[in-house]
């Protein structure tokens, strides 16, 4: 448990933790704290003192204790009661906890109730992701916890902004301000009155529980550098490379077990070159597409796979029609069923009269033994021309032909009564 950053006057947290004594009797001990003074701290006064009182106590009566140790961070106070009182001179963050000892030698500890000290309370959980700034026209704002620089006539927020979870007193949003002078700044005028329009350089969310949720990072208030975004049990959930406001260079996601889905880049804030995907529904690691992409366009080589396999299903090209700002299949495609075996091959071709991708020109299907089922040509997406058909077993030898014209039936042949060796036989259709 982490108290809030700035301690608040008055009230009273508590920590609880348990523990068995020689006697496999269950103990619970239960450390309260109670901030007596508060610490008014700025970089000009530096840190007021802060008086914290501790209580120790032990649920089971049954167990008999000697003494408490109380541990004001590094600095140890004994007591026979349970009670201890210490001041805080230096700022920083320092843990208190319990140490009971009982009679029969056991020893144990409660959780530790951490508490920050003046600025500390910013600086310990910044970890360096916001400069402090410096200086004797910079004052820190206690009740909004931020720094404020001011020419005595104009002020802005620089540094570090944190707000804390109020149940679990751990930061929830930090957001960093650019610290440079105010003559920099650019200003606006809102009823007569100027004001300094603040610049962000980062800024930072954490879950209920502790873990970053998401970091961005800016130059001049626009998106710049790499963005990261977090599951609740840490697990990266997101990366994404920005310059200047525009998505640019890598981006990728992952699922909570670290089992990446997405991976590609961007250029001027567009997909571009190859994405890979991987199912979010399984995370197992499996391809299920590759795509190519040109200015955020869907345009160039493309393919799908079994998400269970990853066995090819579909492979060819894919493009980018201006006109219709959409993407259609073009050139040779080919298909697979889930067991790896293929299924057809042809080629595509978009016709603009039509407003569409069809087939067109030679296209061979299989049967899932690998022999060929028939074979022949598509014109703008209808039959035309000879077709060959092929038994599926055990030579796949060719007992039917068809001829067509513009997708109609002009004349069927195959052997008499189905079976090979017999007269050939012809049916013309009139059309």
């Amino acid at each position: 448990y982490t108290s809030p950053a700035t301690v608040p006057q008055g009230g009273t947290d508590t920590v609880t933790a348990t523990a068995q004594n020689s006697t496999s009797d269950t103990i619970s001990i239960t450390l309260k704290f109670n901030p007596i003074a508060t610490l008014s701290a700025s970089p000009q006064t530096g840190p007021q003192p802060l008086q914290v009182t501790a209580v120790c106590t032990v649920s089971e009566q049954n167990w008999e204790v000697d003494n408490y140790n109380l541990y004001f961070g590094s600095n140890l106070i004994t007591s026979t009661d349970g009670t201890a009182m210490y001041t805080f001179n230096v700022e920083g963050v320092y843990a208190i906890y319990c140490e009971v000892v009982g009679k029969d030698g056991m020893t144990i500890n409660s959780d530790s109730v951490n508490i920050a000290v003046g600025q500390a309370g910013i600086n310990s959980y910044t970890q360096g992701l916001c400069p402090i700034p410096t200086g004797n026209n910079i004052h820190y704002v206690t009740l909004g916890e931020y720094y404020e620089k001011t020419d005595g006539t104009l002020s802005v927020k620089v540094g570090p902004e944190i707000t804390y979870n109020q149940d679990t007193g751990l930061p929830s949003h930090l957001y960093c301000y650019v610290d440079k002078p105010i003559g920099e700044y650019d200003t606006m005028i809102i009823s007569g009155w100027t004001y300094v329009i603040e610049e962000l350089c980062a800024e930072y969310f954490w879950w209920e529980n502790g873990n970053l949720l998401y970091e961005r990072h800016y130059s001049k208030s626009l998106f710049n550098g790499t963005a990261k975004n977090w599951y609740k049990n840490g697990t990266l959930q997101s990366m994404t490379t920005f310059a200047n406001g525009k998505k640019e260079g890598l981006h990728q996601e992952w699922c909570q077990n670290g089992q990446m889905t997405i991976n590609g880049q961007y250029v001027n804030d567009k997909k571009s070159g190859l994405w890979t995907y991987w199912p979010d529904w399984t995370c197992d690691g499996f391809r299920y597409r590759v795509e190519t992409f040109s200015q955020g366009h869907l345009d160039g080589y493309t393919a799908s796979f079994n998400p269970s396999t990853e066995e090819m299903v579909s492979e060819g090209h894919m493009q980018y029609i201006a006109a219709e700002d959409m993407s259609f299949p073009v050139g040779i495609w080919t298909y697979w069923r889930d067991d790896g075996s293929r299924i057809s091959k042809g080629n595509y071709t978009y016709f603009a009269d039509m407003s569409g991708s069809y087939e067109d020109g030679i296209w061979t299907y299989w049967f899932d033994n690998g022999n060929i089922s028939k074979t022949g040509s598509f014109k703008k997406g209808k039959e035309d021309g000879l077709w060959s058909y092929y038994y599926y077993a055990p030579d796949g030898e060719l007992y039917s032909t068809k001829k067509f014209s513009n997708g109609s039936l002009v004349e069927e042949c195959h052997y008499s009564g189905h079976v090979i060796g017999n007269e050939w036989i012809c049916t013309t259709y009139e059309q």
